[in-house]
């Protein structure tokens, strides 16, 4: 017997997958070690404003800093000296590769005293000039910024250590301690997605468990389900690690939901498994399982890896990344399924049922349904105009909510609000001001005909008008380290003492990082603070600061703007226009894989009846769930952008059995409504356990802290059951109307079929 597959080879097949299993545990274990968050590395590669950043990057080697503050950290703190000094010791350890962390470190009772003793400013004119940028608005508070090196930021974690080590070492208490910047943002997104995903897995494991139980009831089977999702979940893990690929904030997603696809798989072959024993004895069950379901697995797998991979139809590399691993992990969790699985399920044989199953009279192969299910699916079929016309007019009154969703890539906002980051932002900017920043910098060539003291003016000039702006707060440059000269005198003796001063200082001011001289081009940097706390639309702030800029440039006629030119740029600007990247991802995934879908489906049946109802039942779902949430105008992130192709994919599996039981009952010669109920008590338990695992599965993601890992799984659970909903009401009240009718007219012209695929192993 062909069915016999798994009896004259299971033996190796399950061996492979023992000696296997702990290089895949190691190399897993390895992948997600490697969780590692750079921001500025998810920036999109083809954008120009990511080629701006890139250039003032390798152009200011001041632009990945720390920020250092602590409660009583004044300007008369003596600590801050001694913070400097511990810094710039070079006693700290350096990175693994003995390169220094730190570049430099300033402070604001350093630069204070500069400003004092080599430009000649007042204390309280001083303390003006660094208010909101170093000094606070109580004009006393201030803060240590120290520059990283490259090895300093690439190791975030044991920089920031350091960071604790140093401070706590000059007396500042640890509860004291506030640290902000890019790193420590990048660094709070390492451990909340990491610490997320270990209370998700732990929590969805449980949850599976339960689940499992109760749909097969059978200890030896449940243990090789929950062992088949953690071992698929583990060898895509081992596929990111042998790719050398990091883990970040979102591939970090992949792994319970590749772990809870692979289980809702596997359980569907065990039932399917349980119905073979119970028919036809236990030799060969494992072979006519597989032979039964591996072509529904396979579809719903295809549709789901090939919505995963719609979904890389986006700017950004961290989703594309997590498209193109959850894709491979899903495919071969499906190898897991035909191969693996059956292959244990022969060699480890579960206790075989003493008894058939009551029911089977009805062709199904299912035990009865409970007294509520039939008399809902008799309700659905007798009145298939009312159901099927309500849920088209749900449908229709929330698709026009697509069109107002916001989405943020904001990512002070991935965070929940009482999260350690955000308390710490909180505090900081109460104390010190704004602490986001855009970066404006003016570009003066050789054709420029300002001189020293005009360019200082101007640069002045430009900061003061940006101040101003609604949405900015303090600012940094050049100009600020730059003392006033007195009014009196000739015009041409007030520019040569500015022009003496500054030449004097220029070694001190190109060492700032605020002034740079790079090919043929003076480079005036001025580092605009804005709000980092509070939702920002950088599009149209950096047209404010456009605006200011040239009408501040074409205000001085006499001179003109020849040779100067502007750059807007930083990571927020790029990442904010990087929205209607994931707006157009969002749309191009869903109808990829809606056509996807659609077309396979018509093929596979061969008529396009079949296809047209699989575009409504498809589309159902995704209008109900989106077109809320933008009526709602809640906020989404990239989770949510994410979650509806890949829910597209995973309901597919349900609605091709209903629709293969519906076309096997109208090949029999049932009625119309006959075939629909045949349908309804084959699948409809299957559906709700299908639900139950990959809802409630999924919505472990719920407990996360991370924003993102939280609204992929809120959305994936919304998209699930609105899915099973439509699957209860949508699909069989068009299958009882119209349509049904065009498709079993269709059923019956073809040479009746068995109610399910038969297809041997041998054939994979």
């Amino acid at each position: 017997m062909k069915t016999l597959f798994y009896e004259r080879h299971g033996w190796w097949i399950a061996l492979l997958g023992v000696v296997l299993l702990p290089f895949v545990v190691v190399l897993g274990l390895q992948a997600l070690a490697s969780n590692a968050n750079e921001v500025s590395d998810w920036l999109p590669s083809d954008y120009p404003e990511t080629a701006d950043y890139q250039w003032f990057r390798e152009r200011f080697r001041y632009d990945e800093f720390a920020l250092i503050s602590w409660e009583g950290c004044t300007i008369d703190d003596e600590r801050l000296d001694r913070l400097t000094e511990e810094l710039e010791s070079g006693r700290w350890p350096p990175d693994s590769a003995g390169k220094n962390r730190f570049q430099r470190v300033v402070t604001g009772r350093g630069v204070l005293r500069e400003l004092q003793e080599g430009s000649n400013f007042s204390r309280e004119d001083a303390i003006a000039k660094l208010e909101n940028a170093l000094v606070g608005p109580d004009e006393s508070h201030t803060c240590a910024i120290t520059f990283l090196t490259r090895e300093g930021r690439n190791d975030a974690h044991g920089t920031l250590a350091i960071l604790r080590a140093a401070t706590e070492k000059v007396g500042v208490k640890p509860e004291d301690l506030r640290l902000g910047g890019p790193p420590v943002i990048n660094a709070a997104i390492d451990q909340t997605s990491a610490s997320s995903i270990n209370r998700v897995v732990v929590v969805a494991c449980l949850m599976v468990t339960i689940i499992a139980w109760i749909s097969i009831r059978d200890l030896r089977l449940m243990i090789l389900v929950l062992v088949t999702g953690l071992y698929s979940a583990g060898i895509a893990l081992a596929v990111v690690r042998i790719t050398g690929e990091l883990m970040n904030a979102v591939l970090i997603t992949m792994v319970p939901m590749v772990y809870v696809a692979a289980t809702s798989g596997a359980i569907h072959l065990c039932n399917y498994y349980q119905e073979s024993v119970l028919e036809e004895g236990v030799v060969g069950a494992a072979g006519r399982a597989v032979a039964h379901a591996w072509i529904p697995l396979g579809l719903a797998t295809a549709t789901t890896a090939a919505g995963l991979l719609s979904i890389c139809y986006t700017d950004l590399t961290l989703i594309r990344s997590f498209g193109v691993y959850s894709a491979i992990g899903v495919a071969l969790s499906w190898v897991m399924l035909v191969a693996w699985l059956p292959a244990a399920l022969t060699v480890w044989k579960p206790k075989a049922a003493t008894h058939k199953k009551v029911g089977s009279a009805d062709g199904t192969g299912e035990a009865p349904l409970a007294p509520f299910w039939l008399r809902l699916g008799e309700r659905v079929t007798e009145r298939p105009t009312l159901f099927a016309g309500a849920c088209l007019l749900l449908g229709v009154l929330c698709a026009p909510g697509m069109s107002r969703m916001q989405i943020t890539i904001d990512l002070m906002q991935e965070f929940r609000p009482e999260a350690e980051l955000i308390r710490t932002y909180r505090w900081l900017e109460e104390k010190l001001g704004s602490l986001g920043t855009i970066e404006v910098v003016v570009r003066m060539n050789d054709q420029c005909r300002l001189n020293t003291h005009q360019r200082v003016r101007l640069v002045e000039r430009l900061q003061r008008r940006l101040e101003e702006l609604p949405l900015t707060g303090g600012s940094m440059s050049a100009a600020t380290f730059v003392p006033e000269v007195q009014a009196g005198g000739p015009a041409w003796l007030r520019q040569g003492v500015v022009n003496t001063r500054f030449e004097k200082q220029r070694p001190r001011l190109l060492e700032s990082g605020y002034l740079v001289e790079s090919d043929g081009e003076e480079l005036w940097r001025i580092g605009v603070r804005v709000k980092a706390l509070e939702q920002v639309d950088y599009s149209q702030l950096v047209a404010d600061l456009r605006h200011e800029v040239d009408e501040e440039l074409d205000s001085d006629a006499e001179r003109g703007r020849e040779g100067i030119r502007v750059t807007y740029t930083g990571v927020s600007p790029v990442l904010f226009k990087a929205r209607q990247s994931l707006v157009d991802g969002l749309y191009f995934g869903v109808a990829t894989d809606l056509l996807l879908i659609v077309v396979t489906v018509t093929v596979a049946m061969r008529h396009w009846s079949n296809g047209l109802l699989m575009t409504f039942v498809s589309l159902f779902p995704t209008f109900v769930v989106l077109g809320l949430v933008g009526w709602s105008q809640v906020q989404i992130d990239l989770g949510a952008i994410m979650a509806p192709c890949v829910a597209l994919g995973v309901t597919v599996d349900d609605v091709v059995h209903f629709l293969l039981w519906f076309r096997t009952g109208a090949q029999r010669g049932l009625s119309q409504r006959d075939s629909v109920m045949l349908a309804w008590k084959a699948c409809v338990r299957p559906m709700y356990q299908s639900w139950a695992l990959l809802g409630l599965g999924m919505s472990s993601l719920l407990i996360s802290e991370f924003l993102p890992i939280l609204q992929f799984g809120a959305v994936m659970v919304a998209m699930l059951t609105v899915g099973m909903l439509g699957n209860l009401f949508f699909l069989p009240a068009l299958l009882a109307g119209p349509l049904g009718t065009i498709i079993a007219r269709r059923a019956r012209a073809v040479t009746p079929a068995a109610p399910a695929v038969t297809l041997e192993p041998e054939k994979l």
